[in-house]
């Protein structure tokens, strides 16, 4: 009798020690998969520090999930809501972390560190609410950065961009083709990334809308359509890069003839072959390695003056 009551008493303050539900973080039950016939979206745009970035983002319409470099500690992970943070709830689900829910924006923080990954799609331009959430999210901000994705999908560009003019950091070359300064990059992956449709914000409107998708198979063929359409010349010895890259999506770039050529090429910058693209007087375009030059005449380091 004396354990019976003893017991009775211990269990109201048992269930006092237990962490409340609303708390986000990593859980050990393993994530409902997804329904019969799901599709996964990739419409996703990566942006900020890349030690705290994940691989790829995808979402199936109930659950968005994460995929980060082996090895890598997973930063925490915040869901973002009208400019409020809330952090995620989330599985394990290996190689993924899934988080719940389709959100317009994920925010991922590790000490100074910070990423995003924001939404593209034509929903992310309305409501997105999570699951069991009724209230509409707003859409991700326009200026949070260009879209990069690693293979299967490729990583995002950062901020500000790729495809803007010369000096900017996007690794691309001007008309008399001497390439600007190349941004940082990682190793990831062969695989370009595609950013989604994005919507160019104080950009002078152009009568020509460049779009690469499967259809093209690679980046070498969807550049010579291009080429084609703004009457510059682009054939199969202007391409530098020992392989061809295929295109993991679909894009639209709203920009002319150079600034969708720039930006569709940064999307290499974190893959295991950076390019970058030249342009030349004679309207001729060629695509070369990150690392070499497009001034041919150029010395190399260590050749004879």
């Amino acid at each position: 009798m004396y354990r019976l009551l003893k017991t009775l008493l211990l269990l109201p303050w048992l269930a006092a020690c237990a962490p409340p539900a609303w708390l986000g973080g990593a859980s050990s039950e393993g994530p409902p998969g997804p329904l019969p016939g799901s599709r996964f979206d990739f419409d996703w745009r990566l942006s900020g520090d890349r030690p705290v970035a994940p691989l790829q983002v995808f979402d199936d319409g109930r659950q968005t999930w994460l995929q980060f470099a082996p090895g890598q500690t997973v930063p925490a992970i915040f869901t973002e809501q009208g400019g409020v943070l809330r952090p995620a709830s989330y599985t394990r689900h290996e190689p993924y972390i899934v988080v719940q829910g389709k959100w317009a924006a994920l925010v991922l923080r590790g000490g100074a560190l910070q990423a995003r990954a924001d939404y593209l799609g034509a929903a992310g331009q309305g409501a997105l609410p999570g699951v069991g959430a009724s209230t509409a999210m707003p859409a991700a901000a326009s200026g949070s950065g260009a879209g990069r994705q690693a293979s299967p999908l490729p990583m995002a560009a950062r901020p500000g961009g790729s495809g803007t003019a010369s000096g900017t950091g996007s690794g691309a070359a001007d008309a008399k083709g001497t390439p600007a300064t190349p941004a940082p990059r990682d190793a990831r992956s062969t695989r370009a990334a595609l950013p989604g449709a994005q919507l160019a914000t104080a950009a002078p409107v152009h009568t020509k809308s460049y779009r690469v998708g499967p259809g093209d198979e690679n980046m070498r063929r969807a550049l010579g359509r291009w080429a084609t359409l703004a009457g510059w010349t682009f054939q199969p010895e202007h391409w530098a890069a020992d392989v061809d890259i295929p295109l993991a999506g679909s894009a639209d770039f709203a920009g002319d003839f150079k600034q969708s050529v720039r930006e569709l090429l940064a999307t290499t910058e974190l893959g295991e072959r950076p390019l970058q693209p030249c342009f030349y007087a004679n309207r001729v375009l060629r695509v070369v390695p990150l690392s070499e030059a497009c001034d041919r005449t150029a010395a190399r380091p260590g050749a004879a003056s």
